[in-house]
């Protein structure tokens, strides 16, 4: 991974799913080498979708104080895109030109608003392109 990429929600929301060990496994690999390479960033939104998810929607939710450990020493770290007029503007024009959802449609506009030319998700499919920003599933790789 020479170029900085963006990590979807699910790469850290992944990381705890013990009935897919293979994906667990890749997504803690992910995180380790995106906070070892300082080349992957992520936004304000994946900071909320994953504290949703680990805290309410979880088989064994996770304890807030809890969460606050694994959010200060994961997430904070890359959390470069922060919401803004400009960044919900991009969001609209990327749900004009694609049809996806805003809450996908956001996060790919921080992701390019971060410079990022790769976009790890499993929702959007692989290999799919836009704004010059290429969608991968990390876990088809």
């Amino acid at each position: 991974m020479k170029s900085k990429y963006f990590l979807d929600s699910c790469v850290f929301i992944r990381s705890f799913d013990k009935e897919s060990p293979e994906k667990m496994k890749k997504s803690k690999d992910l995180i380790k080498t995106t906070l070892k390479s300082n080349k992957g960033i992520i936004s304000y939104h994946v900071i909320q979708e994953f504290l949703i998810e680990a805290m309410h929607k979880f088989k064994n939710p996770i304890k807030a104080v809890d969460c606050k450990v694994y959010v200060s020493n994961f997430l904070f770290p890359i959390c470069e895109i922060f919401p803004t007029i400009d960044l919900v503007k991009n969001a609209i024009d990327i749900i004009v030109e694609t049809e996806l959802d805003f809450n996908n449609a956001i996060k790919l506009a921080a992701a390019v608003q971060g410079n990022a030319k790769v976009y790890y998700t499993e929702v959007l499919g692989n290999l799919y392109e836009i704004k010059g920003l290429k969608v991968v599933n990390p876990f088809m790789e």
